[in-house]
């Protein structure tokens, strides 16, 4: 099943927002990005739009035998909720 986040990219001397659908079935970890976090609140936000309260999540994919790691608008928390959300249940008679 797949879930829309938002994904923050890091170049030079910008940050950029883009939709991302993620295959939960292939996460392997979710973690507070707590330097994110830092930079949006103590810079003010990285982003437009922004404020200095949104929080950050890196999550890790493991897809084909390899493994990369994206950086996410929300808390660990909030991003399971999202992928249980969508999580389809069987229903057993």
């Amino acid at each position: 099943m797949l879930t829309q986040l938002t994904q923050v990219i890091r170049e030079p001397n910008r940050f950029l927002l883009k939709q991302v659908f993620i295959n939960q079935d292939h996460v392997t970890t979710i973690t507070e990005d707590t330097h994110l976090e830092n930079q949006n609140s103590n810079s003010g936000p990285i982003v437009e739009g922004l404020n200095k309260q949104h929080r950050f999540s890196r999550i890790s994919i493991n897809s084909g035998g390899q493994s990369r790691s994206i950086t996410v608008i929300g808390d660990p928390e909030s991003i399971m909720r999202e992928f249980k959300k969508n999580k389809r249940q069987l229903l057993r008679g």
